[in-house]
This record gives C-alpha cells, sequence and structure tokens, in this order.
C-alpha cells in the first residue's frame, strides 16, 4: 500500500498532462486545461522532494512489474532518473508560464497546449521508465507529439518541410532502438532496465553483440541529437512559436545524451560505439561552435549553439565521462530555455550596445598573451582542482576543450579595445565556472555513481581518437580568430559566406532525403 502511494504521487502529474491534452482538444476550454496545466506542472515539483529522501534512505526504487517474459509496465527511480525528471519538470513549468502570454488570445493556443501536454508528460515517464518496452513506448509517444507541435501553424511552408524532414530522421532513430533494445533483450534475457545495467557491471569482456547494441544506441543518439549531418530539420522549425523552440532545444534534444547515460554500463563495454560517439560528437561541436560564430539572427545562432553543445555532451559520453557529459547536458538545458524565452529582449538588448566598442585590433603581441593567459590559468586551476578531488583521465582530456573555449574567450577580450575592468572581470568568472566544472562534476558523479559504470583505463583506440579531436579543436580555434579578425581577403571573407550558410548541408539533405517531397 505504502508503494502505491508512492508512485501515485509520482505519475499524478503526468496523468494531469495527459488529461489537459485531451481537454485542450476543443478551444472553449482554454482557461481550464491552463489550470490543468498549471496544477500538473506545481505538482511535478513535489516528488522531487520526496523522492530525494526516499532515494537518500533506501536507495533505487522499483515499481512492481505488470507483463509477462520481462516485458511489461515498471517504473524506477534512481538519481538520474529523478534528477532527469526535475530538471523537465521545471523547464516545462517555465515553459507553461511564458507560454501563457505569449499565445494568449492566439486560435492555436489550444493546439499549443493539447500537444506541449502530451510531450511533457510522454519525457517524464520517459526517464522513470523500468522496462525497455515502456521506455520505447514513450520514446515514440515524446517524438510523435513533437512532430504535431512543429506543424502548428499549417500555412508556414518551411516549417512544415523540415517537420517532414523530422520524421524521416525520428523513424530512423525509432528503428535503430528497436532493434538495440531486441538485441538487449535475447542478450540478458530480460526487458528489466535495472537488471540489464546490473548484468553489463558483471560482463568480463565484450562480446559481438554488445558491440552491435552500443553502436545501435550510439546511433540513434546521434539522430535524435541532431548530430552532423542529420541536423537539417532543426534550422527550419524556427518558425514555430518560441516556446516550442525553448522546449525542444532545453528538452527534447537531451533525450540522445540520456539515452546514452542510461545505458551507459552497456556502453562501456564496448569500443567501436565510443569511438563513433567521440568522432560524430567532436565534428558537430566543431561545426556547430564555427558556424555559430558567423551568425546574424540571434534565434538561428542558438540552433548551431545546440548542434554544438549536443555534440560535446556526446563527445564526453565517447570518452567515457558521464558524469561530466550530464552536468554539461543539465545546465545547457536552462541556458538555452533562458536563451530562447529572452530572445526578444535580446535582439533589443544588442541594438542599444556599441559594438564598436568591441572592434578586434588583430595584434600578434595581444594574440600571444590572451593564448598565454589562459594557459597558465588553467595549469593552475587544474593543479588545485587535482589536489583536492580526483580527476580522472578522461576529465583531463575534457579539461583541455574547456581549455580551448577559454583561450577564445581571453583572446576576445585582451585583443579588443575592452576597459581593464572587463578584461578582470573575464579573468574571475572564467576561473569560477572551472572550479564549479570540476566541484559540480564531482558531486554529480557522487550522485550517480550506481548508475554509472566505474572509471577504467581509456582504450588505445579511443586515446588516439581523442588525440586527433584535440588537434582539430586546436585547428578550429585558430580558424575562428582569423575569422573574426577585419577580413581583407576577399577568400577569407567568402569563406565567411560559407560558414554562415552552414556549408549548405541543409540543401544537401533535402535533396538527397526529399527531393520527391514538395512543400504545400
Amino acid at each position: 500500500m505504502k508503494e502505491f502511494f508512492i508512485y501515485l504521487i509520482l505519475l499524478i502529474p503526468s496523468a494531469l498532462y495527459y488529461v489537459s491534452s485531451i481537454l485542450a482538444t476543443k478551444e472553449k476550454s482554454i482557461q481550464f486545461v491552463n489550470n490543468v496545466c498549471r496544477l500538473a506542472a506545481f505538482l511535478s515539483l513535489v516528488p522531487i522532494g520526496i523522492f530525494s529522501f526516499l532515494l537518500a534512505v533506501d536507495g533505487t526504487i522499483e515499481s512492481e512489474f505488470l507483463g509477462i517474459n520481462g516485458l511489461g509496465l515498471s517504473f524506477r527511480v534512481d538519481a538520474l532518473s529523478l534528477v532527469m525528471y526535475g530538471m523537465v519538470s521545471i523547464i516545462a513549468l517555465v515553459v507553461w508560464k511564458f507560454s501563457k502570454n505569449y499565445l494568449d488570445g492566439d486560435a492555436k493556443h489550444h493546439l499549443f497546449l493539447a500537444r506541449f501536454s502530451m510531450i511533457v508528460g510522454s519525457v517524464q515517464l520517459l526517464v522513470i521508465s523500468g522496462n525497455l518496452l515502456v521506455f520505447f513506448l514513450f520514446w515514440v509517444l515524446t517524438s510523435l507529439g513533437l512532430q504535431r507541435l512543429l506543424v502548428l501553424y499549417d500555412n508556414r511552408s518551411k516549417a512544415i518541410r523540415s517537420a517532414r524532414l523530422k520524421f524521416i530522421v525520428a523513424r530512423a532513430a525509432d528503428l535503430t532502438l528497436l532493434l538495440s533494445f531486441i538485441m538487449l533483450y535475447n542478450n540478458f534475457g530480460t526487458g528489466n532496465i535495472g537488471s540489464i545495467l546490473e548484468q553489463s557491471k558483471d560482463l568480463v569482456s565484450s562480446s559481438f553483440q554488445i558491440e552491435v547494441i552500443a553502436i545501435l544506441l550510439a546511433v540513434t543518439a546521434i539522430l535524435k541529437s541532431v548530430q552532423f549531418p542529420f541536423h537539417s530539420w532543426i534550422l527550419g522549425v524556427l518558425e514555430s512559436p518560441t516556446p516550442v523552440s525553448a522546449l525542444l532545444h532545453a528538452g527534447l534534444l537531451n533525450a540522445g545524451p540520456f539515452l546514452i547515460i542510461r545505458f551507459s554500463p552497456v556502453m562501456s563495454e564496448a569500443t567501436y560505439a565510443s569511438v563513433v560517439l567521440l568522432i560524430i560528437g567532436s565534428i558537430s561541436a566543431l561545426y556547430g561552435s564555427l558556424v555559430y560564430t558567423t551568425q546574424n539572427s540571434v534565434k538561428t545562432g542558438l540552433v548551431y549553439s545546440s548542434i554544438g553543445h549536443m555534440g560535446f555532451s556526446l563527445m564526453m559520453c565517447g570518452l567515457g565521462a558521464y558524469s561530466a557529459a550530464a552536468l554539461h547536458f543539465i545546465s545547457h538545458s536552462f541556458y538555452k530555455a533562458y536563451s530562447f524565452l529572452n530572445s526578444g529582449s535580446a535582439i533589443e538588448q544588442l541594438k542599444a550596445v556599441n559594438t564598436d566598442r568591441f572592434k578586434r585590433s588583430g595584434n600578434p603581441l595581444k594574440l600571444v598573451l590572451a593564448f598565454a593567459a589562459a594557459f597558465l590559468l588553467f595549469i593552475l586551476v587544474q593543479s588545485l582542482t587535482a589536489d583536492l578531488l580526483f580527476l580522472s583521465k578522461q576529465l583531463h582530456y575534457v579539461g583541455y576543450f574547456i581549455f580551448i573555449g577559454i583561450v577564445g574567450l581571453y583572446i576576445n577580450a585582451l585583443d579588443s579595445t575592452n576597459s581593464l575592468r572587463t578584461v578582470v572581470e573575464l579573468i574571475f568568472f572564467s576561473v569560477l565556472v572551472l572550479l564549479s566544472f570540476y566541484g559540480f562534476e564531482d558531486l554529480l558523479s557522487s550522485l550517480l555513481k550506481d548508475q554509472l559504470p566505474a572509471l577504467t583505463e581509456i582504450p588505445k583506440e579511443i586515446e588516439l581518437a581523442t588525440i586527433g579531436v584535440m588537434s582539430l579543436f586546436l585547428i578550429v580555434l585558430l580558424m575562428k580568430v582569423i575569422l573574426i579578425l577585419p577580413a581583407k581577403d576577399g577568400k577569407w571573407q567568402a569563406l565567411r559566406i560559407h560558414i554562415r550558410n552552414g556549408f549548405y548541408i541543409e540543401q544537401l539533405t533535402y535533396r538527397l532525403l526529399m527531393k520527391n517531397v514538395s512543400a504545400k
């Protein structure tokens, strides 16, 4: 009876979201539906506190199983699922509050609420799934709900065309996930996720079947999280309302990294899947960050930023730094929700800024000084944290990529007409960011230690791939330095145009996958 009431508390918010999705199909019930959404959003915060206490006392909690032959209905609450449930619930509350005013009086407001509620309810149940069957069911329902939300306005041809492309990519992801789950079930003899994770930790060595399963999971995450070159559809759906973009970028894109982290004990037993994640993730991170710097549109820049950040998260998964990847995509979710919901104000703020004060000079001495300052700062913080915390080899590699980002910031600050105060503030906050990253990573690693595989030596294949990726990051940094400088050479100016257009990958994708599908 006690367990029944515990899960009742957990499932009521999701049930309310589903109720509001049904009620919202009628436009006249808009006020009542908003009240149901409000109740669901605030009740979603209640399980976070209750289950945090229960996890601290009893550890992982699993519901009774309803099904046959190991496949059926069950829910699992552990540190990872609770963190994800809390993140989704908070972002849903913020997006709902914003949309209440943003879409007030809009003829499609009730349809937005219906599809929004279905998505949030499905994502909440996805992250607490305890069985492969439940996981796959809500994975597909979330995708189909997003599909309907992206075509909210059927007169926006670009969004409709992009949604069609998204449908193709999403169904491919569903197929690879289904195949991986079938193989997981056959290999471990059960659909219980907890049992699969425990058995994976006891594997002595990898097998061909595990390698295939891991590669299928990696491909699913790559397709789901708009990784290069499967990202084109997300550029066209910017025509959807701002709350849709916020929900998509802050929540739904994280399904890829979450999938990998959830099944990280399986992934850790495979080598080639990790190499795939490392290479595709790094290419996407480089591509997104490079194209982002050339964008004139705030929202388009945020899209490329999401591509890059998702790539960085999957790249860290490939390295085996799963807790660092989780920390990254969680912090990115809140940042991206704020960025999209505040994008209108950001445009006005940029118009009010005197950008002439921040023009780059291109002084070689300042460039060298910026690199040296960032390097010394990074070594200092690394040495300090290494004495206080256990820094694995994986985290040292992750730290290098953070160092590359800091170099870029220092170059922009020292090689422009910024005041001394601005430079000092940048140094202070960069130190704070580095210390916060290592501190929060250590905290999250402690919270998730029962769900993550133990850190081991990095396989030679992954280490070689990492060194290659590190070199690529450094090359791209140098390209970004050159591209930001005033381009006197017409060739550099032409290159900037190609980069701004994302090397025309979007157009090529449409030609290859949708040449026979015309926009309405």
